[in-house]
């Protein structure tokens, strides 16, 4: 009796140990994990390139665009909410150097592409479920009221975006997120990005804007230059569940 030709099939397998729970995963469809793990590759490939074309044709438009003070607005008083988690300080400036955020820059964008430094920005927020839904869901976190130490002119980047003749661009390109919220893994700036470094090279404290997340709510960013700078700005107090309490308590008495 002839012997089988069939080979026999070794089945590989892979181990992979979560980061932030510390749980191994098996999987046992190697082949089928390699090939998903390649396409999800291309795809951030060719985003990272269709995002790179738009920065380059935003920056751009936006050199076109005249940086008119008057759509500064001063605030000699102001009070704002933030969400820190693991402990953070809420006017730390760390993460915000060496990631970035919506409207700076940080160690992350530095690209041969642009000529954008690396410059800090606080966020906060108009309410505290306005803070809640731009940070999102995050472990041990804690909520933080903001008030202002000294007046500042803040540019009101949708006023100033509407008036121009390609308002409709100039603000979908915003609005838009970028193809990667992880800011550490985005390699040049967007367009917010370079927006808030043209606003800052003009002048002014920062910029306040809609929420995109919350509705009727508005995001605030204060240009920073150093945690001195931030603590000669802005005073911040945490708010703890009791305060919380009270403040609900007092919004739904007669």
């Amino acid at each position: 009796m002839a012997k089988s030709s069939r080979k026999k099939v070794i089945k590989k397998s892979l181990q992979v140990k979560s980061k932030k729970s510390g749980i191994t995963h098996q999987i046992d469809d190697f082949d089928g994990f390699e090939k998903l793990a390649k396409s999800v590759l291309e795809k951030f490939k060719t985003d990272n390139q269709l995002q790179l074309a738009q920065s380059i044709k935003f920056q751009e438009a936006i050199r076109a665009v005249s940086l008119d003070a008057r759509y500064l607005t001063s605030y000699s008083e102001l009070e704002v909410y933030r969400i820190c988690f693991d402990g953070l300080s809420p006017l730390s400036i760390a993460g915000s150097l060496a990631c970035g955020g919506r409207f700076n820059v940080g160690g992350s964008q530095i690209s041969t592409h642009f000529a954008y430094d690396m410059a800090a920005c606080i966020y906060v927020a108009s309410s505290i479920n306005c803070a809640k839904a731009e940070t999102g869901p995050h472990r041990n976190s804690e909520i933080y009221q903001l008030s202002l130490l000294k007046s500042v002119k803040l540019w009101d980047v949708k006023s100033l975006l509407s008036a121009q003749e390609n308002c409709e661009y100039l603000i979908a390109a915003i609005d838009k997120s970028p193809f990667n919220t992880q800011w550490s893994l985005q390699k040049f700036p967007t367009p917010s990005q370079i927006l808030g470094s043209a606003l800052r090279a003009v002048g002014g404290d920062g910029i306040l804007y809609p929420s995109t997340k919350c509705k009727g709510g508005v995001v605030f960013g204060f240009f920073v230059k150093d945690e001195a700078d931030a603590n000669a700005k802005l005073k911040a107090n945490r708010i703890i569940d009791a305060q919380l309490e009270l403040t609900v308590q007092m919004q739904g008495a007669p």
